[in-house]
């Protein structure tokens, strides 16, 4: 049987058990053979594709069990808060202000990645600390942990938030002296999140191109997607389907639907357009989303 592919002349990773070898064989898309040079190109034929590595490493495509795509693509387009960036309070407010000055009126500022931890002030930012930087537009700050947002006056006030609003089950809003500090952990979190617009279907489809490109360049060529619907709600399971039907998804996705009690559940709706499978009889159904399977799966429609 002849090799479809085979790389050569390289260290190739084959896992930690099996270690290292010199070349590989492919056949149809799966791994033929691994080997020596010379073990390897015995399997050469006269349409084999053979590619000289030069003495450089190869790995096979990762897995990336758990992520969010989706925000992952959207916070891509964000200020960038973390530690790598900014180390000082005063460098993070000014990279704030800076973006706002490009933002049209009403537009949201929006940044992730801070660790209080190596900032210089050692704690989370206050909400009057996001003031200074920024006052006229509404600003979220979102910790790298994905688990706590700040937000300054002007995001409360948008969002509706006061000193009276009931704290959701399971989340956190940070009260000092009875004074919001505009801190939001955990479910609560939601309450800033969702003030801004939705993005639209096609925002969501260039985020998951940006995403899956990001992706390749680490080596992770499959990811599962473990809350679809985080940022886009059911536009998210539209946004993917477009995004494979037109090339823009390079990645292999294995999605799972986001069923959070604390917000609206699109699961029924993914249920009833016949995407989901192996659901059962409570609302909070958590599905693998039967995408992609078929022609008519990733059709666009106007």
């Amino acid at each position: 049987m002849a090799a479809d592919t085979i790389l050569h002349n390289g260290t190739i990773w084959r896992g930690y058990n099996e270690g290292t070898c010199q070349a590989v064989a492919i056949w149809q898309g799966r791994i033929l053979a691994t080997g020596t040079d010379e073990a390897m190109l015995a399997l050469r034929g006269p349409q084999t594709r053979v590619l000289d590595l030069g003495g450089q490493f190869a790995t096979p495509g990762l897995n990336d069990n758990h992520l969010h795509l989706m925000p992952l693509g959207i916070s891509m387009g964000w200020v960038d808060a973390s530690p790598d960036a900014h180390l000082t309070l005063k460098s993070l407010q000014e990279a704030l202000r800076k973006r706002a000055a490009e933002r049209p009126e009403g537009g949201w500022v929006t940044a992730r990645g801070y660790d209080q931890v190596k900032l210089d002030i050692e704690r989370h930012p206050d909400r009057n600390e996001l003031d200074e930087a920024v006052a006229d537009l509404p600003v979220v700050l979102v910790r790298a942990c994905g688990h706590v947002t700040l937000g300054n006056s002007k995001a409360l006030e948008l969002a509706g938030v006061d000193e009276s609003t009931r704290v959701p089950f399971g989340g956190v809003i940070e009260k000092v002296n009875g004074r919001l500090t505009g801190l939001f952990a955990e479910n609560a979190q939601g309450l800033l999140r969702d003030a801004p617009l939705r993005p639209t279907v096609e925002e969501l489809v260039s985020a998951a191109e940006r995403a899956s490109k990001y992706l390749i360049l680490k080596c992770i060529i499959s990811c599962m997607d473990a809350a679809v619907g985080m940022a886009g709600g059911f536009a998210e399971v539209q946004a993917y389907h477009f995004a494979k039907h037109d090339g823009r998804l390079p990645v292999r996705v294995w999605q799972v639907l986001l069923g959070d009690p604390g917000r609206t559940s699109f699961v029924q709706q993914c249920y009833d357009a016949g995407l989901v499978s192996g659901v059962g009889d409570d609302m909070l159904r958590v599905g693998a989303v039967k995408i992609f399977l078929d022609g008519s799966a990733g059709r666009r429609t106007a």
